[in-house]
């Protein structure tokens, strides 16, 4: 639980209202004017949740759209206004809107560009008397210039003029002389290193560090963070840069190495978190959120007297500012303007309370300042959200498994009663029907004495007993089954061959449930914000997955409020979203065409890497496919070691998901065999050849691993021989990489390849960390490919698979469109049909602002949603403009799962969504998608679909 913050006691009462009301007897409208990722974001949706909760607000988000597009004019009027900057946000429009509306703003808007400028920060913090480190300011662009409103608003405020300010604390020096080890500007006094260079523009975060040689020199450059890094050393950064406009900051020792960060809101609460300096080491610990990993902190009455003056100058209620300490001393060294404390539920509860309370306190001292809304600009006719329309995959899974073979026995194919489609069998009595087909088999090629796969009518005989096996260990499993899928003769139509495949394993995880829950309760969050009334009008339909509707129904459960039943709520539609076979031959042959692009040998031209969007800069994929197998050859060897070495059944305290060591081996086993260089399949590289169809499967067990068995995986894969040499050795402390295997035991490949990664810190677990990196990059490449290399493939599967989807997605827009009600319509899939539906957005021709290519893997909860958004005009009557936003989320998604810190959850927080068009007409949107209804080649897609259709052999309702 996180620790309560640093604050003045408030009053848990819910603060109390204007019993006189708006005038007009409305409700006071709350507007929050920010881009959409700032305004939607989880810390705001907590916010208003509950300032909705504690008062009697209508809440309108201005949006993206009308921010960008339209004129102030037309901007929603409110009562309250939260604004704040972030990149890409127009300032100077908001300003004009505060002149010309007048509302109460929590955060005053023309002085947030005072905090573009760090020399105008720092300025002002001098001024008001608040501890800065020492400094040098080097101005190569005239100095520091303000904006005539927000120096007016300074005045206004803080009783100083901004001008005489800078010219005392701010002065404009252009001219210095930086020397190998210190910097002076021209008549000042000198600062020798180590020092920190941050740019005079607020917003570049590119800051780098430079160390004196007695301190061995070179520089360390800091960034905003990427993944896990938020610095990198760099032993060539020596001299201060010679353009541009900088400030010099004495590197100061700061105590435990921590930064504090501090959130204010009002006067009265003060939140204080520490995290570890990214000058550290540059490496970030987060958590299963993704967000960097921070600890509470107390704050001595000075340093709360500090965040109070700094709040107060800049007319920043909800402030964020960066501190360090040293040797007991405070010193601010950023001011963020707006910020949020993350997962802090406390945080947002005082935050809502005191905004709730500033409302009404505004109100009673200021009552004349609450004027009538216009009709034109109120929030019933702003833009708003008409409609909600989304697609999610499932939700966390265990990893799936499946065993093939080619039958023909009569015993087999008497098992399809007939049918000339694919059969499957689910249920625990429809699978001893399968097993009992096997032992009369095995009985009958016993008493004949034939098990000869050769022989007219009779299997192999090994795979058949292994087939009985995994049969009767896996039948009492949830979501075993078997598919029989029949091959029939072009020309006479008899029956060639069976096919009969086992699948096991994709069982729903607890992480799967509080995903689920808590992405119900967040979107339900967020509805009640952006329009109640779209929760009154829900239909969601599921396929019959067990993990598909097993996350529907969690889903459905907290997303509508937790009622006492659900019953009715969900539909099943096998047909929209159920796995079919429509696309079999297309998807085989794409298949194909990746393994013969990465058969050995196969260099590609550059040409065609860049078409397939392979990284820059890594060797040839078959190549990284190849060092695949080697390494997991050498975790095969340290497993085996492992296994006969060690307690394994002491190594991990708690197994979920029916887990234990023995089926943890047998999967990797498989696993094994799968890529390891077994002396049986050699190329003329001196590896096995690897099918790369097995990478999926492979990422599949890892990530799992990584999220629900990580102490098991950690200790299984050790290297004994680096934990022995860690436990009997000091840190070390060379430049090399710790954690990169020594170089003679390295194939030039994996060489390559490291000299791409970052260090990292010294572990025995290297082995894995390579494995992972390598099979993420395989996998993030031939995922994106399997559902067409081409873009004629992609349309082409993607119609096959989810036209029905697609239809039904455009059939509700235009209900939509035409009801006098909002509506929300909510579709629970698979990987396949999220993967098929993609493809048609960005195959459809509408314009889309992130290239494919730049999107995640479609993680677990990846959701497509399609935002209908209405105005109504005024000047004709009942007719109004409709908006449409597409928008994407990879789901419970990190990059590097095994970097995170995990609890007992093991739970991956799902992703915000991110737009993949702007706000277009809806018009324009359902031109481009429409156009698939209009192909050619429609009647045979849809006959194709209905004749792919899966047969499922009679279930009861057990």
């Amino acid at each position: 639980m996180p620790a309560p913050s640093t604050a003045t006691p408030i009053n848990d009462n819910k603060p109390s209202s204007n019993t006189h009301g708006a005038p007009g007897g409305r409700k006071y409208v709350l507007g929050v004017c920010a881009m959409d990722r700032k305004a939607r974001s989880k810390p705001m949706r907590h916010i208003l949740d509950r300032l909705l909760n504690y008062g009697d607000f209508d809440i309108v988000i201005f949006g993206d759209k009308t921010i960008l597009d339209e004129d102030i004019e037309n901007w929603p009027g409110c009562d309250f206004l939260i604004c704040f900057f972030s990149d890409g946000f127009p300032l100077k429009k908001a300003v004009e809107y505060v002149k010309l509306r007048k509302p109460y703003m929590v955060n005053d808007v023309s002085m947030q560009s005072l905090l573009w400028d760090r020399r105008v920060v720092l300025a002002v913090l001098d001024a008001i008397g608040v501890p800065t480190p020492p400094r040098v300011v080097v101005s190569r662009d005239g100095g520091a210039k303000v904006d005539a409103d927000a120096a007016k608003a300074f005045k206004e405020y803080n009783g100083m003029d901004l001008d005489r300010i800078l010219t005392k604390y701010a002065k404009n020096t252009p001219s210095v002389e930086i020397a190998r080890d210190s910097i002076t500007p021209g008549g000042g006094k000198c600062l020798e290193k180590p020092f920190v260079e941050k740019p005079a523009d607020a917003e570049n975060h590119n800051i780098n560090i430079y160390y004196p040689k007695s301190l061995g020199g070179g520089g360390r450059r800091l960034f905003r963070k990427i993944g896990n890094k938020s610095s990198e050393f760099d032993p060539e950064l020596e001299f201060a840069s010679e353009e541009g406009s900088y400030i010099y900051e004495s590197l100061m020792m700061t105590e435990s190495f921590e930064d504090i960060k501090l959130y204010t809101v009002g006067p009265a609460f003060i939140h204080a978190e520490t995290r570890k300096s990214p000058t550290v080491d540059g490496h970030v610990k987060r958590n299963t959120d993704g967000k960097e990993i921070r600890y509470f902190a107390e704050l001595a009455l000075e340093e709360k007297a500090i965040a109070r003056k700094v709040s107060r100058a800049f007319g920043q209620s909800v402030c964020g500012l960066d501190m360090i300490r040293v040797q007991g001393k405070p010193y601010v060294i950023d001011v963020n303007g707006w910020s949020f404390v993350k997962g802090n539920d406390h945080y947002y509860d005082q935050c809502a309370k005191i905004l709730a309370t500033q409302f009404y306190r505004s109100i009673q001292q200021h009552p004349s300042s609450v004027a009538e809304i216009p009709s034109s600009i109120s929030p019933e006719n702003a833009w708003r959200l008409k409609g909600f329309v989304a697609v999610f995959r499932h939700g966390d899974r265990t990893p799936k498994d499946k065993f093939k073979l080619t039958v023909k026995s009569p015993y087999f194919t008497d098992l399809l009663q007939h049918n000339r489609q694919e059969v499957v069998f689910r249920q625990k009595h429809q699978l001893e029907k399968v097993i009992q087909a096997v032992e009369k088999y095995l009985l009958s090629t016993t008493k004949d004495g034939n098990g000869d796969s050769d022989s007219d009518g009779y299997e192999d005989l090994d795979k058949m007993l292994a087939l009985k096996e995994i049969l009767e260990k896996k039948c009492h499993l949830p979501g075993t089954k078997v598919q029989l899928k029949p091959k029939f003769d072009a020309d006479s139509g008899s029956l060639n061959k069976l096919q009969l495949n086992v699948k096991w394993g994709g069982e729903f995880t607890h992480a799967g449930l509080y995903q689920s829950r808590d992405l119900g309760e967040n979107l339900r969050k967020e509805m009640n914000i952006l329009n109640r009334a779209v929760m009154d009008d829900i239909k969601i339909y599921s396929s019959s997955e067990r993990r598909v509707r097993a996350t529907a129904d969690v889903f459905a459960q907290w997303f509508l409020g937790q009622p006492e039943s659900i019953e009715g709520v969900i539909s099943e539609s096998k047909y929209l979203l159920d796995d079919s076979n429509a696309a079999k031959e297309q998807a085989d042959a794409v298949k194909h065409q990746l393994k013969e692009i990465l058969r050995p040998g196969n260099d590609l031209p550059e040409w065609m890497l860049a078409q397939m969007n392979w990284p820059e800069g890594l060797p040839q994929p078959h190549l990284i496919l190849q060092e695949i197998s080697t390494v997991m050859t050498r975790l095969q060897t340290l497993m085996r070691l492992n296994w006969s070495s060690k307690k394994v059944e002491q190594l991990q305290r708690r197994w979920c998901c029916f887990e234990s060591p023995g089926l943890f081996k047998e999967r990797w086993e498989k696993m094994f065999r799968n890529f390891c260089d077994d002396g049986s399949t050699i190329n003329g590289g001196g590896t096995k050849y690897v099918d790369p169809s097995h990478i999926p499967e492979l990422y599949d067990s890892l990530k799992y691993d990584a999220l629900h068995n990580r102490p098991f995986l950690n200790a299984i894969f050790a290297d004994p021989e680096i934990l022995l040499a860690s436990s009997h050795s000091p840190a070390s402390t060379s430049s090399t990489p710790a954690s990169a295997p020594p170089h003679h035991l390295l194939s030039s490949t994996s060489r390559r390849l490291s000299a791409n990664t970052k260090p990292t810190k010294r572990s025995c677990n290297r082995e894995l960390r390579k494995l992972y990196e390598y099979v993420k990059i395989m996998f993030d490449f031939i995922a994106s490919h399997e559902f067409g290399i081409s873009d004629m493939e992609k349309k082409n599967i993607g119609m096959l698979i989810s036209l029905p989807l697609l239809r039904s997605i455009l059939m509700d827009l235009d209900d939509m469109t035409s009801s006098e009600n909002p509506k929300t319509r909510l579709y629970f899939t698979k990987e396949s049909h999220v993967h098929a539906l993609l493809n048609l957005v960005y195959h459809s021709g509408v314009p889309t602002k992130v290239p494919r290519n730049m999107l995640p893997e479609l993680d677990f909860l990846t959701q497509i949603t399609f935002e209908l958004y209405e105005r109504k005009n005024t000047d004709t009557g009942n007719d109004a403009d409709y908006s449409l936003r597409i928008a994407f989320s990879p789901g419970a998604h990190y990059d590097s799962v095994l970097d995170l810190y995990m609890d007992a959850e093991h739970c991956l927080k799902v992703a915000p969504r991110k737009n993949l068009i702007p706000h277009l007409s809806l018009e324009e949107v359902m031109y481009h998608h429409k156009g698939y209804l209009n192909v050619p080649n429609l009647k045979a897609i849809q006959q194709t679909i209905e004749e792919r259709q899966l047969y499922y052999a009679q279930e009861d309702n057990e």
